[in-house]
């Protein structure tokens, strides 16, 4: 014998399931929506990229009308990430980079090692880019600070890169005021150092 439900019961039942599907429903329409946002979000970055690494800056252009933190760090590998600005200086992108600046692009921030966040003007070094060094200087770009604890700066990293032009513009390039402390320089680059035979203050990186 089948067991009859009071009508009332059976009305608060088919609510409670209308509700139930209607919940449902629109937590369906959300999570679609936010997915749909962060994959547009995702797709404008890597068409920013693209158009940096095959140099299309219309396209450029186009694809950052749409990123509001131009800063944002963007993962290349599985320790390494970039922002637009990094990967326009890794794909030596000069317009690129002035396109990036004009739009207000930290210099201060180009790429990270998953522990230490590396500037602009530390990918110019690295490259032995010395007119994007020089550039990046010219807007401001920290020469005096260490990149690690273990004192790394934009000095040391030329010497290690036995780069006379970029050292020699870092030198020059700074205030006396600003040289505080004695750095021995191991490097082969110490030879052609203009100061070779005496005792010149240099940065504070150690």
């Amino acid at each position: 014998m089948k067991k009859l439900i009071p009508v009332r019961n059976s009305k608060k039942l088919i609510m409670n399931k209308k509700t139930s599907l209607l919940l449902a429903f629109l937590f369906l329409i959300l999570a679609l929506g936010h997915s749909q946002t962060a994959v547009k979000s995702q797709d404008h970055y890597s068409l920013a990229i693209a158009a940096i690494k095959t140099n299309k800056l219309s396209e450029l252009d186009a694809q950052l009308k749409h990123i509001s933190n131009l800063d944002s760090l963007i993962e290349r590998g599985e320790y390494i990430s970039y922002t637009l600005l990094g990967y326009a200086c890794l794909y030596n992108n000069k317009a690129a980079i002035q396109k990036l600046i004009a739009r207000k692009a930290s210099i201060n921030d180009a790429y990270s090692d998953e522990v230490y966040i590396y500037d602009a003007l530390n990918m110019a070094i690295d490259k032995g880019d010395y007119a994007l060094a020089k550039y990046f200087i010219s807007l401001g770009a920290k020469v005096n600070q260490p990149y690690n604890e273990e004192g790394l700066c934009p000095l040391a990293l030329s010497c290690m890169k036995n780069n006379y032009p970029i050292a020699n513009l870092l030198t020059t390039g700074l205030k006396q005021t600003e040289l505080v402390i004695l750095v021995e320089i191991t490097s082969p680059i110490r030879s052609s150092l203009p100061w070779k035979n005496e005792t010149k203050p240099l940065y504070n990186c150690y």
